[in-house]
């Protein structure tokens, strides 16, 4: 991928220079060397999670988008906000997470008393 594509905060995945897979963020650019400084949350080598990684611009692409809305999706950010140990987006995933939940049972509720008591998703449509 081409270094003027990425952007700091961009989800990727990669391999090192040592070719050990990796996904994580980027923290910064260096477009003098072509190069990216990123944030590992997995890898095949357990030891670069957590850890800051500079690699080749060419050797990452740039991981698809998910939107907030699943709970499983929030769960895995929440437990990579654990890793990385950062309280405040920690504190924002759960409160998203805590709104999603109560609007699921609140949904759930009128559905029910609508149907009859049928438990319907507030996903499905």
């Amino acid at each position: 991928m081409k270094a003027e594509a990425l952007k700091i905060g961009m989800w990727v995945k990669g391999r090192t220079e040592n070719d050990e897979l990796f996904q994580g963020y980027i923290e910064s650019l260096d477009p003098q060397t072509q190069s990216v400084m990123v944030r590992v949350i997995h890898s095949d080598h357990a030891r670069l999670a957590g850890q800051v990684v500079q690699t080749p611009a060419g050797r990452v692409q740039a991981v698809e988008e998910s939107p907030l809305d699943a709970e499983g999706h929030l769960l895995n950010f929440i437990d990579i906000a654990l890793t990385t140990r950062d309280k405040q987006w920690f504190m924002e995933l759960t409160s998203i997470l805590k709104e999603l939940r109560q609007s699921r049972e609140d949904g759930e509720s009128e559905a029910g008393n609508a149907s009859g008591g049928r438990q319907v998703s507030p996903f499905s449509q």
